[in-house]
């Protein structure tokens, strides 16, 4: 071999182990954004809501008292029909 061809080869193994190692870089930086987005939605999760097996019956709500009642939080519920 020549030294041209050892150079030319040599520089082709940089190349590839650079790409290699920036492909490998951002397959880390890519994962940790994604860990950290959807562990975040996780923690809010199970922060803000809390979950109970469904059951069939009525749904029963009473309220009394006086004064003016003001909603903390409204929801839009949809309801289909479970038959």
């Amino acid at each position: 071999m020549t030294k041209s061809t050892i150079r030319t080869k040599t520089r082709r193994s940089i190349v590839i182990l650079l790409a290699v190692v920036l492909a490998l870089i951002g397959a880390g930086v890519g994962y940790a954004y994604w860990g950290q987005k959807s562990g975040a939605a996780t923690a809010s999760a199970q922060d803000g809501y809390k979950t109970a097996q469904v059951r069939r019956g009525n749904l029963t709500l009473s309220a009394s008292g006086s004064g003016t009642l003001v909603a903390g939080q409204k929801n839009q519920l949809e309801l289909s029909n479970c038959r």
